[in-house]
């Protein structure tokens, strides 16, 4: 929020960074605090180092999360400092990362650890769809995403993961993310009751706080025969998404380092027949 009356010297800068930022501008000091305000949204009673976490990444699942999963082991937070954040959103409203510079004590071994950042993002729901009936678990057709993704090492420098995604709703119910991600990815309209929950985990825990709720849907080999035979692309309209579906047997997947080891772990757990 910025704050200034109209006759203030030398603001054009921080106006123009204001706009920029699509910040909030006011010319009286009421407004300047009211516009701070309905910003912030309802408060939250924090204590001690909690107060050093700002309140958007204090709200965010993922790091209630992580602190409830740290307050559970006996641990406690003696310390918090935003490295960095990255929001989208036409006012830079939408919280995407984050990343914590943290002191936790940790009670079992009776000592500080203060050296490592907390990396968070909303967190996601991925759908492993697999075709009922193979002859085995290397035979058997899985459908995935191809999506060129800044971060990839990959041969052809996209990744190849299974369908899936986050959103900004914290409300909605997994298994609706999940059905709505099918239907951007891959153009497939599926009601969420035949989503089948795995199990959610963390996707890796030596880097990011987020977990993934892994799904999955059998198919019958006319629903896979339709699914190879679909070309795309796909994505969410407005969006840099461009999304191309492809199917791939496990063996081949685990011939190949297209697909990555967290999605390989979601493909052989969603495939585990005990």
């Amino acid at each position: 929020v910025l704050g200034f009356p109209p006759e203030a010297p030398k603001m054009r800068y921080l106006a123009w960074h204001a706009r920029r930022w699509r910040a909030p501008v006011a010319s009286t000091l009421a407004e300047t605090i009211d516009a701070a305000l309905a910003r912030l949204g309802p408060p939250a009673l924090r204590t001690g180092a909690e107060c050093a976490v700002p309140l958007d990444v204090w709200r965010s699942p993922p790091f209630q999360g992580w602190l409830a999963a740290q307050r559970a082991a006996g641990n406690c937070l003696d310390g918090a400092r935003l490295e960095w954040s990255w929001r989208v959103g036409a006012r830079r409203h939408l919280l995407v990362f984050w990343a914590l510079q943290v002191d936790v004590h940790v009670t079992a071994e009776g000592r500080n650890k203060t050296t490592e950042l907390v990396i968070g993002r909303p967190d996601v729901a991925a759908v492993v769809l697999y075709e009922r009936g193979a002859p085995s678990l290397h035979a058997t057709r899985v459908v995935l995403v191809r999506e060129f993704r800044a971060c990839a090492r990959t041969a052809d420098g996209s990744v190849h993961e299974l369908p899936g995604g986050s959103t900004f709703d914290d409300g909605m119910p997994l298994p609706v993310v999940a059905a709505e991600e099918l239907a951007e990815e891959l153009g497939w309209h599926v009601a969420p009751g035949r989503l089948e929950p795995v199990a959610t985990r963390q996707v890796a825990a030596t880097l990011s706080a987020h977990q993934a709720a892994v799904f999955r849907v059998g198919l019958s080999p006319e629903e896979m025969d339709d699914f190879a035979g679909r070309t795309g692309p796909y994505g969410l309209q407005g969006s840099s998404e461009i999304t191309w579906p492809e199917v791939r047997t496990v063996g081949a997947l685990l011939a190949t380092a297209e697909v990555d080891w967290a999605n390989l772990g979601m493909i052989l757990a969603a495939l585990d027949p005990g």
